[in-house]
């Protein structure tokens, strides 16, 4: 699996990487005045399955805010070459986004075949929904039409809060089967598992948490299969 981080805080990269603030990364690939070769930008990580592009704060410069600034020096495309020269290489290439609908997020959608939306059951995370599928559908009809939506995951939910429950119900009630059937619980050893940056199913692998995580994954490429072969996707924002 390639990680490719676009969030400038770089949470991400810091769970694999030491040094990820001092190394290039994908501030590269947004950079207009830079050819960067996409192969040189990604670094090995304790895993021997696991590769990653790293982020960190020289994103912020490039990561844009004004859409029409973006569009017309066309770089909401930064990522779908890069990632092309990637896909046979990989089983799964996964973008790690922000939590707004800035440049590297679009970008992100632009280059990928799917994408997760994370939610938390409560109103505030609902109602960004709506921004959410509006940015996949108007990428989709404007920029990549294999963009699909792979579902909502619903994270951080908090089973003894009855308010939670009944918004994780109307959701599904609303999405139905584009809800993952997968819920992931606000447990302390997920929380563990990142401060020890160590894999959560090697952390803990009995654990509640790791066996949520497989589940999770399982999901996903049930999901994967059903809506079509390739796998490069965008989890978030």
């Amino acid at each position: 699996m390639l990680a490719i981080d676009t969030d400038p805080q770089g949470n991400l990269t810091n769970s694999f990487l030491r040094d990820g603030e001092k190394t290039p990364g994908v501030e590269r690939l947004l950079d207009p005045s830079t050819d960067a070769d996409v192969h040189g930008l990604i670094r090995r990580t304790q895993y021997p399955t696991i590769d990653i592009i790293p982020a960190n704060s020289a994103v912020v410069r490039f990561d844009l805010s004004d859409q029409r600034a973006w569009e017309k020096a066309d770089l909401h495309r930064s990522f779908v070459e890069p990632v092309n020269e990637l896909r046979d290489r990989y089983d799964l290439i996964v973008f790690d986004c922000p939590p707004r609908l800035s440049l590297t997020s679009f970008a992100a959608l632009c280059a990928s075949d799917f994408v997760i939306v994370p939610l938390e059951a409560a109103d505030w995370g609902a109602q960004g929904i709506m921004q959410v599928t509006a940015a996949i559908d108007y990428v989709r009809s404007r920029f990549n039409r294999r963009l699909q939506l792979l579902g909502y995951l619903v994270s951080r939910f908090k089973r003894r809060r009855a308010y939670q429950q009944s918004y994780l119900n109307q959701l599904r009630s609303h999405f139905g089967a584009s809800t993952f059937d997968t819920v992931i619980p606000d447990l302390a050893q997920f929380e563990r598992s990142v401060t020890d940056a160590v894999l959560l199913t090697e952390h803990a692998t009995t654990s509640p948490a790791a066996r949520i995580a497989r589940e999770f994954f399982d999901e996903t490429l049930r999901r994967f299969r059903r809506l079509g072969l390739h796998a490069t996707g965008g989890i978030g924002p």
